[in-house]
């Protein structure tokens, strides 16, 4: 992983699950909210240049997502040939995240293209086709909510059986990081980021 994680694994009658605290929608995240993802607190990025938290953005969580997208998706894909024929939401797993990580992949291409140009030093100030891009890219993060709930029901709740392989083992923690990880990456964007551009135009 690309950051230290400690999933916390509890035993039920029904078998194990991975400990995720209910968190509020990425869309509405605030200055708390998931500070602890990242070694560096929310007041040391928040101190950051724009530039350079577009950077770490990009480098780090950016490139998590570049790195891990392929990964759960082939522990996706392995778990429903596997046993998607007895368990049926393991096939609409794979099929869900498919599309996720299509939709994640030109979000991220439209922000470094499109949105983060914005904050270079020699950028003009945004126009108002400039603020409604940065508005639809945020909206974004609310399609984000629905996945990760749709995620949590599939899984039932990053449920993990007693008899599980080490792929399912693996595929849940490695969704439960996921989760993490895109909280606090949203509230980079909405609530630092972004709200500097708006405060700004």
């Amino acid at each position: 992983m690309h950051r230290d994680h400690v999933v916390v694994v509890l035993k039920t009658g029904r078998g194990d699950a991975v400990l995720a605290p209910n968190r509020p929608p990425l869309s509405l995240m605030n200055d708390q909210s998931s500070a602890n993802s990242d070694p560096r607190t929310t007041e040391d990025l928040d101190s950051m240049s724009s530039r350079d938290l577009v950077c770490h953005i990009i480098e780090r969580h950016h490139g998590y997502l570049r790195r891990e997208l392929p990964r759960i998706a082939a522990f996706t894909e392995k778990i429903a040939h596997a046993q998607g024929a007895a368990t049926p939401e393991l096939r609409e797993l794979r099929d869900a995240f498919v599309g996720f990580r299509t939709r994640m992949l030109l979000h991220m291409e439209t922000e470094e293209a499109v949105v983060f140009p914005l904050f270079r030093e020699d950028a003009a100030a945004p126009d108002d086709s400039a603020l409604h891009g940065i508005d639809d890219v945020a909206r974004d993060h609310e399609d984000v909510d629905r996945d990760i709930e749709n995620f949590r029901r599939l899984t039932r709740e990053y449920q993990v059986p007693d008899n599980a392989s080490t792929t399912y083992r693996d595929m849940i923690a490695a969704l439960a990081d996921l989760e993490e990880d895109l909280r606090f990456h949203a509230h980079l964007e909405n609530q630092v980021l972004y709200r500097r551009l708006r405060a700004g135009a």
